[in-house]
């Protein structure tokens, strides 16, 4: 270990820390600049993000300093509203300190932090390239991480993608034409408020998780309002489509995020069809609804990002329709504490 490291905890909410918050920012920004695209979240989101009062979860930060200069920093999320016995961290070492014990100690700092809020479970998810492990997944199995669940980071390029969308959306319309389809944008109406929760709340049960040691969660119309206002006050802009079956039971979801100052991008949150609702075509149908309200809307978005397990075979096979490649390999990781 570097004899002259030093892991401080920083407060986000004081004013005074803005500066050795972007300095954490800049080091975590450099242990990921080998990455084939850069999908983390700006220094403004950063800020805003750290920077907010949350009452849904414990937030903590420490930053590792050699001779007061940050050259790590790790944060650790520990939530109230559903799985407490698990935490989740983002550890970053500035590629010029690594191999010195400061991700260990930073580590150390973590594990110490989650055990005495009563969790159980650590989890992050490193990213590595196609064909071999990164640094971030060595380091997590050399500290006894367990992978949870192999998913593939893909990409598609909507330049390339947009012109089959009109005949993708004729061929497959006969396949859910019992289904009505609703658009939304930045905040989910009131009245598709309560198909959304139930459509949250359900996730966890439906969608792959392998062996992560995650339950439902809870969703309520003050915790989705709560949330479309944080992601509005942060320039987190939210595209979703939902899907009612004939009776009026909301069947499926798709979402989409787009950051007002890095909108050449967007990013995919989750897509669920429920059972006895498969076959039908949904998953693509709500997905292109989606993918042509970002364009509208941001004409400057080239490329969509999304992560799926490897065993998550529909949802892959739409992906490839829609032209998505593998461009990273995303583990999820836990370390039982």
């Amino acid at each position: 270990m570097d004899s002259g490291v030093v892991i401080s905890e920083v407060d986000p909410l004081d004013p005074a820390n803005e500066p050795v918050l972007h300095a954490m920012w800049d080091v975590s920004a450099a242990a990921r600049a080998d990455r084939p695209f850069e999908v983390w979240a700006p220094w403004t989101t950063a800020y805003a993000t750290w920077t907010t009062v949350r009452d849904d979860q414990d937030d903590v930060m420490w930053a590792a300093t050699v001779d007061g200069v940050v050259v790590g920093m790790g944060w650790l999320v520990m939530s109230h509203m559903d799985n407490q016995h698990v935490a989740t961290t983002e550890l970053f070492v500035h590629p010029d300190h690594r191999r010195r014990g400061i991700g260990g100690s930073l580590l150390a700092a973590v594990v110490e932090r989650s055990r005495a809020g009563g969790r159980t479970v650590l989890m992050t998810s490193p990213y590595s390239p196609v064909d071999r492990p990164g640094a971030g997944e060595a380091f997590l199995r050399a500290h006894g991480f367990e992978v949870g669940i192999a998913e593939m980071s893909r990409v598609c390029d909507l330049e390339e993608s947009e012109p089959t969308w009109p005949a993708l959306a004729e061929r497959i319309a006969p396949d859910h034409a019992d289904y009505r389809l609703e658009a939304w944008q930045d905040r989910i109406p009131e009245p598709f408020v309560e198909g959304y929760c139930q459509l949250g709340e359900a996730f966890n049960d439906e969608a792959p998780l392998g062996d992560l040691d995650l339950g439902a969660e809870v969703w309520s119309a003050e915790r989705v309002a709560d949330r479309d206002a944080r992601f509005l006050a942060t320039g987190r802009r939210q595209f979703g489509v939902l899907a009612y079956a004939l009776d009026g039971t909301c069947v499926a979801t798709t979402e989409l995020f787009v950051n007002d100052v890095a909108s050449w991008r967007a990013l995919q949150g989750g897509t669920l069809v429920l059972p006895g609702h498969r076959g039908h075509r949904l998953g693509l149908a709500l997905k292109l609804v989606n993918l042509r309200a970002v364009r509208e809307r941001y004409p400057d978005c080239r490329h969509v990002f999304t992560v799926v397990a490897g065993v998550n075979a529909p949802m892959n096979a739409v992906n490839d329709v829609l032209g998505f490649r593998d461009v990273e390999r995303a583990l999820e990781m836990q370390l039982r504490l």
